[in-house]
């Protein structure tokens, strides 16, 4: 019956005499238009409490009688929950499953991260730890860049990051998850002012960091998971795929020429669309010549496919290749595409729009204008997608000064075009009130 989304602040205390850990919850959850102090949720918080060496303590909270010992219940604006006996201070495990949609504000040191990543035995939880590291890394790197201060490896994270790779009870889907590291579009939710270019180069460094310093591992597990069987849909398989193409993807950041010619034989000898696909994805960001004959042999084998060659039509338009968008606009007159196909703008113009960040927000604007010459195109024929497609700037004010003033003047000059329909003028009249 209560708009928004609830916030925990999260404290604990240990005393090494009494051997006793306290962890508090606070809840609150910000006013809402409709609504203004808002009343405590029921709040279940799945957790765990782990132990120097990564084991979970099966210890109650006081008062319980062991039948909830992993789940809490916040019902009231603050709990405290009390565990005795507890031999040495733990590190909790916070919401474990997902056990609820909520925020959560709980400090942790990087060492700690880092352990959570390498010993939790909540699937989630360690992903989240890794992710939630990956992004504070990247977002401090971001910061170094704008006071031109140089960059610092990280080594508890590369180690944290070698942990995964050679843990061989792992599952594999989750090994190549927490492999990679959040995407531009994430990060960019994170600060309250985006800076795309500076994020992409941030996190370029730690990706070439990671590469560089799993160089072993990341080859060993490539060469683990060759398999020569039949392909199959199945788990196994399918994991022994994502992780090896994760391995890949990570090995070609290094640039050395080794690992470009090696995701090329991958593309070559793929059995599958999911090894082909990995492949291309691997090399599309490389400036090299077996970059272009992939993609070439790619399209001449699959030309007669359309949802094949919209997937080849968004790998070129996510690349981060400086070139991209003069090659997309090359793209526009080639067979594959049509601006009559609602299927193929989506995979072009909307990959580029939405799904490349650094070179659609680059700072000449060029990518803004790319987009208002696609919408004003399209408009006429369609205008529920040239509409959808301006969705790609919505979010405009949480730019620099100087990105919105271009992403701005583009809205207006949607505005202002003769025969402009009326579903996007109201679109960009909203977004320009907004």
């Amino acid at each position: 019956a209560q708009a928004g989304t609830p916030q925990l602040d999260i404290r604990d205390h240990y005393d090494s005499e009494d051997k006793r850990y306290s962890l508090t919850i606070k809840q609150s959850c910000p006013d809402t238009p409709e609504t203004a102090d808002k009343k405590p949720f029921h709040i279940p918080v799945q957790y765990g409490l782990l132990d120097t060496d990564g084991h979970d303590l099966a210890i109650a909270p006081e008062g319980d009688d062991g039948s909830s010992a992993t789940l809490l219940h916040i019902t009231r604006d603050e709990h405290t929950f009390h565990f005795n006996n507890v031999p040495s201070r733990p590190l909790p495990s916070l919401l474990r499953n997902f056990s609820a949609p909520v925020h959560v504000k709980f400090t942790l040191e990087d060492e700690e991260r880092a352990f959570l990543m390498a010993h939790d035995s909540d699937a989630f939880n360690r992903w989240e730890a890794g992710q939630t590291y990956a992004e504070k890394l990247i977002l401090k790197n971001v910061e170094c860049l704008q006071a031109g201060h140089p960059i610092s490896r990280d080594d508890h994270f590369l180690k944290a990051m070698r942990n995964i790779a050679t843990d061989t009870a792992l599952d594999p889907f989750l090994k190549a998850e927490m492999l990679l590291l959040p995407s531009e579009s994430d990060l960019a939710q994170a600060m309250a002012v985006v800076d795309p270019e500076n994020i992409h180069k941030a996190r370029e460094v730690v990706v070439k960091d990671l590469a560089l310093g799993l160089r072993d591992e990341l080859t060993d597990l490539y060469e683990r998971n060759v398999s020569d069987a039949d392909f199959s849909p199945d788990a196994a398989q399918a994991g022994q795929r994502a992780i090896r193409n994760r391995a890949l993807a990570l090995l070609v950041k290094t640039d050395q020429p080794a690992y470009i010619d090696l995701a090329f034989a991958h593309y070559q000898s793929a059995s599958n669309m999911t090894d082909a696909m990995a492949a291309l994805a691997a090399l599309r960001d490389t400036d090299s010549h077996e970059r272009q004959a992939a993609m070439d042999q790619f399209y001449a084998k699959w030309s007669g496919d359309d949802l094949v060659v919209n997937k080849w039509l968004s790998l070129h338009a996510t690349s981060s290749h400086p070139t991209t968008l003069s090659h997309l606009r090359t793209l526009l007159d080639h067979d594959s595409f049509s601006l009559g196909n609602p299927n193929k703008v989506r995979a072009l113009v909307g990959g580029f729009c939405m799904g490349n960040q650094v070179n659609f927000h680059a700072a000449n604007g060029d990518g803004y204008r790319f987009l208002c010459e696609m919408v004003q195109t399209i408009d006429p024929k369609n205008p529920q997608l040239a509409a959808r497609l301006l969705g790609a700037i919505e979010n405009w004010r949480r730019f620099d000064s100087s990105r919105q003033g271009l992403m701005r003047a583009e809205l207006e000059n949607i505005t202002k075009a003769d025969g402009v329909s009326k579903n996007l003028y109201e679109i960009a009249s909203k977004l320009l009130s907004a």
